[in-house]
């Protein structure tokens, strides 16, 4: 599905209707700011020199696009604890008008490469970016930063390999930028380039889902709640579950299909009833 978002030139009905500059004050000290800052000097170990500050995190260039990293709100979490919602954005095409037969094109490209971002249409900009967005409270952050991780790292690079040809096929630009003051990176960061051939090669080898504890976690969880019905076997399973009142959602899991961009691994879909 491709989000379609309004331009906004300034912060409004964040937090309560904080004004900005109350709000960025508030996320300085915030398990979401803690994950950015852990993003930015430990996971990527960002060059300051292909970075620049934004008011609520910060945008760095890894290659030709570039990729905003913030803490975009606060809503409670599980008991009422505050939690932050943390953006991560990778630009991918500019000068793009979505009509129906682009969004048709777009939506086949999104459906059959769906990763861990989203599409996200800016009218006012004419521009889509890959955007994952998460909430962030100090029970999860330890672990849901590291999958933020993952997903900003699987941004840049869907975003570098595939943004020409998605953009040759709905009659866009992909959206390459260079920094304010350096201009254009010529060469990717370093440690980007060596995790992202550390995944390449994971997506080579075979699965390491499929065998006896799948097998077990079909016999063991699918015949009790949450699940209505379900089978399985050592390369995946189906499950029924409950959608609203009256209708169920199928969940399908399978090791033995391979992902057109990542490779091999463990395919999830999850079906959901539309009337």
């Amino acid at each position: 599905m491709i989000r379609r978002i309004a331009h906004a030139g300034t912060a409004r009905g964040i937090d309560g209707g904080l004004p900005a500059s109350q709000f960025e004050e508030r996320i300085r000290m915030s398990s979401g700011q803690n994950t950015l800052d852990w993003l930015r000097a430990d996971l990527f170990q960002v060059d300051s020199a292909w970075s620049e500050e934004t008011a609520r995190g910060f945008r760095w260039w890894p290659h030709r696009q570039a990729q905003t990293l913030e803490v975009i709100g606060r809503e409670a979490g599980p008991h009422g604890a505050p939690a932050d919602l943390v953006l991560v954005r990778t630009e991918l095409l500019r000068d793009l008008d979505l009509d129906e037969e682009v969004l048709a094109v777009l939506q086949a490209v999104a459906l059959r490469t769906a990763g861990m971002a989203g599409p996200v249409y800016d009218p006012a900009r004419r521009t889509l970016d890959l955007c994952t967005l998460v909430r962030v409270y100090a029970d999860n952050d330890a672990w849901m930063r590291r999958l933020l991780g993952l997903a900003a790292m699987l941004q840049i690079r869907d975003a570098d390999r595939g943004a020409s040809a998605i953009a040759e096929a709905v009659g866009a630009m992909p959206a390459q930028s260079g920094h304010p003051q350096r201009g254009a990176r010529a060469q990717p960061d370093s440690l980007i380039a060596e995790a992202l051939l550390r995944l390449d090669a994971e997506g080579r080898a075979p699965s390491r889902w499929p065998g006896e504890e799948l097998v077990r976690f079909a016999e063991t969880y699918l015949d009790q709640s949450p699940a209505l019905t379900g089978s399985g076997n050592a390369t995946g399973f189906t499950a029924e579950f409950p959608h609203g009142k009256r209708a169920s959602s199928r969940c399908e899991v399978a090791t033995d299909q391979t992902h057109p961009w990542y490779g091999h691994g463990l395919a999830l879909r999850q079906r959901f009833p539309c009337r």
